[in-house]
């Protein structure tokens, strides 16, 4: 457990490999990091709870491993990233839920949420604005839930689900101002497989408010 701290300029601020470990990270403020501001490898019960991140050299919140991880990241304010804000990879039953995500470096793959090969996850109440490309961003995105969140002036879409993710439900999101970095942003892209979407609203895009890929089959909406 490490709470109530400040940590300036360091490499990675905060790396733990702690497999099969509960690891609580709580009311932080990491500043300047030359890597990633906190970096979880293979933690299988993990929380990360109002951290403010700033500046950092890489993401805000890096979860990744070849293990399968379950946690909640709450409530964290991550701003001016040089890559993606908060990306979990490889999580089965992680919650992303009331986090503010602000100004990632305009580079192309640089997103405000991205969540790799993850499973019965939720994506819930976050705010995400001026991403270098999507604002959330799902690969093999399976059995999960995005809703209620908020997603202003991605540089590239707002919600992307690629072909590899599938049966998983995009509910009460609101998405505007979309293709800020590259034109032809959409407010919501879905590239997967019976996907369900209900009570988006996707005004302002560069693109299209809603796009689905012709691939893309038993989408309901």
């Amino acid at each position: 457990v490490l709470h109530d701290g400040t940590l300036p300029n360091g490499g990675e601020n905060v790396a733990a490999t702690a497999p099969g470990q509960r690891l609580v990270l709580e009311d932080l403020k990491i500043d300047g990091s030359g890597g990633a501001g906190i970096h979880i490898m293979d933690s299988q019960n993990f929380v990360v709870r109002r951290v403010t991140i700033t500046d950092a050299g890489a993401e805000g919140i890096l979860v990744d491993g070849p293990l399968n991880k379950q946690g909640v990241i709450e409530k964290n304010l991550v701003r001016r990233t040089e890559a993606t804000a908060i990306r979990v990879v490889m999580g089965t039953s992680v919650v992303v839920v009331e986090n503010h995500v602000e100004e990632t470096s305009a580079v192309a793959g640089n997103n405000g949420i991205a969540l790799d090969s993850c499973e019965s996850c939720l994506v819930v109440q976050n705010t995400v604005h001026s991403t270098g490309h999507s604002g959330i961003f799902l690969r093999a995105f399976k059995s999960g839930k995005v809703y209620n969140n908020t997603v202003g002036k991605a540089g590239g879409h707002g919600i992307y689900l690629d072909p590899t993710s599938a049966d998983s439900l995009v509910l009460n999101n609101v998405v505007s101002g979309s293709g800020a970095v590259a034109a032809g942003g959409c407010g919501l892209f879905v590239d997967g497989d019976r996907i369900m979407m209900e009570g988006n609203v996707l005004n302002a895009n560069s693109g299209a408010g809603l796009r689905l890929s012709a691939g893309t089959t038993f989408v309901t909406f």
